[in-house]
């Protein structure tokens, strides 16, 4: 916060200590934000992360359903030799195999659905860390504009104060016009001569 010492000094040194420390609140603002913006970009960079492991387990898991639902299907030529042909062993046999790829089928489909479904967060640390600098951040930004805008009234006042040094038309209101100074001269000189003149007959 820019305080009476501060501005005592400002005034004291001009415009060039403004004007560094305008810099100097500028580049601690930069220095916050972008350290807030890692801490978030942080945040959602994990949430990404968690989504990729979602996303790449559920592309696994259809892999192995359709890998599965081949499998079955490659069962019929099978299935239908052992109907015809009355194998009962066999077709026990594969009752028991068809039955064991539909479970797997099943319970996948039942792990698709279930990961399909899960809204995923960044990580609760993460997320307080980013949200207590943003909270910090929003306070900061609020001190610095109010830094600044004491800076810009200051430079306001300065400049102003400038101006009129540089303005010599305003002069005239502060002196007395040339051309009467110098008519009341020639009044006193001429009043002068004209005295000495009868004084020394």
């Amino acid at each position: 916060m820019i305080d009476q010492a501060k501005m005592n000094q400002l005034k004291e040194y001009g415009a060039a200590a403004a004007l560094e420390l305008r810099g100097e609140i500028a580049a601690a603002l930069k220095a916050q934000t972008d350290e807030t913006l890692r801490a978030v970009n942080g945040y959602f960079s994990d949430r990404k992360e968690k989504e990729k492991a979602l996303s790449d387990r559920i592309e696994a898991l259809k892999d192995q359903k359709t890998e599965l639902e081949e499998r079955v299907a490659n069962y019929a030529p099978r299935l239908a030799n052992a109907t015809l042909s009355g194998d009962s062993a066999d077709l026990e046999n594969i009752q028991v195999e068809l039955t064991n790829l539909e479970a797997q089928k099943s319970a996948i489909a039942a792990q698709i659905g279930l990961l399909s479904g899960v809204a995923v967060s960044g990580d609760k640390e993460l997320f307080s860390a980013a949200d207590e600098m943003a909270r910090a951040l929003d306070q900061f930004w609020t001190e610095t504009l109010a830094d600044l805008s004491t800076l810009a009234i200051f430079a306001d006042e300065q400049s102003n104060l400038w101006r009129q040094v540089a303005n010599l038309s305003t002069l005239g209101g502060d002196l007395m016009p040339r051309n009467a100074v110098f008519s009341r001269v020639e009044a006193m000189k001429k009043d002068f001569h004209e005295k000495e003149g009868v004084n020394n007959e």
